[in-house]
């Protein structure tokens, strides 16, 4: 097999994840690799290959070296009902803030001391 070949085979058989990656040096870096269908994450460290293909969001197809990654995790995207529901529970924190510093703010006007959580 040539090795277009071959890339082709491991496009088709592998599905993109989108990963946050460490390097020794401390830099993080989020982008997407292609994990074959029939293995997981970790798994991608067990192969000879020295180096892996990572596609960077910022600055496109990249080479890393499995030498200089330090921790590697998947960046998972929460279900749309998850996100509706922590948007109303900002929306609810914000405004109880908002009445807290209206007491507080009154309070100290009038020249009351209070205790505010």
């Amino acid at each position: 097999m040539a090795a277009s070949d071959i890339t082709a085979w491991r496009r088709q058989n592998s599905d993109p994840v989108t990963v946050n990656v460490t390097l020794v040096d401390g830099t993080s870096m989020t982008g997407t690799m292609l994990l074959p269908r029939d293995k997981q994450l970790r798994d991608l460290f067990n192969t000879p290959e020295d180096f892996l293909e990572f596609d960077d969001h910022r600055l496109g197809m990249t080479v890393l070296g499995k030498s200089s990654i330090r921790a590697i995790r998947t960046n998972n995207m929460p279900a749309a009902d998850q996100i509706e529901k922590r948007q109303k529970l900002v929306v609810l924190v914000v405004i109880q803030r908002r009445v807290r510093m209206r007491v507080a703010l009154r309070a100290a006007k009038s020249g009351r001391l209070e205790y505010l959580p």
